[in-house]
């Protein structure tokens, strides 16, 4: 009798052993692709938040009445190369034409006081098309989240 219940318990736990393999094989990846999910959102929000900032200070150069140069350099001079450099992934050939600069990026649009009326607005439009680390998991899922553009719009009112 005794040697039946220690086959018993032998056979039971190494099954168990087996189960505790598969139950890790399965949830790990999905613990992973999480992980590598919240990275990326947080990446996605430094990137347009860095955005918003360089169209900010765009607005304010055009406020105080810089011309429209100075007022595209203020915006790139904003926004740093590495932020730029982490929403594309690194790949500058994907917005660059062959200048290798990452400021090429970086699509701009910009109102400027000087070129408005006094009571007009001023505004600065950023673009940056954002590159997803786990599109590449969810591709298996024919997921189409490559690549998503971040879009940021600061106004103010001239002179007023």
């Amino acid at each position: 009798m005794r040697k039946a219940l220690r086959a018993l318990r032998a056979s039971s736990s190494r099954s168990e052993a087996g189960a505790a393999a598969v139950e890790f094989a399965i949830v790990v990846p999905l613990l992973l692709l999480l992980l590598f999910a919240i990275f990326d959102y947080g990446r996605f929000f430094l990137v347009q938040m860095a955005l918003t900032s360089g169209a900010q200070e765009g607005v304010r150069a055009s406020v105080l009445g810089q011309s429209d140069s100075t007022v595209s350099t203020t915006v790139l001079n904003a926004v740093p190369n590495e932020i730029i450099a982490l929403g594309v992934l690194g790949d500058i050939a994907t917005c660059s034409a062959g200048t290798m600069n990452y400021a090429d990026c970086v699509a701009r649009s910009s109102v400027t006081c000087s070129s408005n009326p006094a009571s007009g607005v001023t505004s600065v439009n950023l673009t940056l098309s954002f590159n997803w680390i786990t599109s590449g998991a969810l591709w298996f899922f024919n997921s189409p989240i490559q690549p998503q553009t971040v879009t940021t719009t600061a106004k103010a009112k001239c002179n007023g």
